[in-house]
């Protein structure tokens, strides 16, 4: 298993690529590749009521 500093270093390498998914999910955009992530995390296997808004050009609360 990584070392904390090497995973720390690999989150700082990938910091813009993390930021630009992260904002397209916040737009709504790709969200389908997110929605399987999304399923297994939480609500015992149920999307956040936020996801379809988000899907559908919303803006969430």
């Amino acid at each position: 298993m990584p070392a904390k500093e090497e995973l720390r270093q690999a989150v700082r390498d990938g910091l813009d690529a993390i930021s630009a998914e992260v904002n397209a999910a916040l737009r709504g955009e790709n969200l389908d590749t997110l929605k399987k992530v999304l399923e297994r995390t939480g609500r015992q296997g149920a999307t956040s009521p936020l996801v379809p808004k988000a899907a559908d050009g919303r803006d969430a609360p």
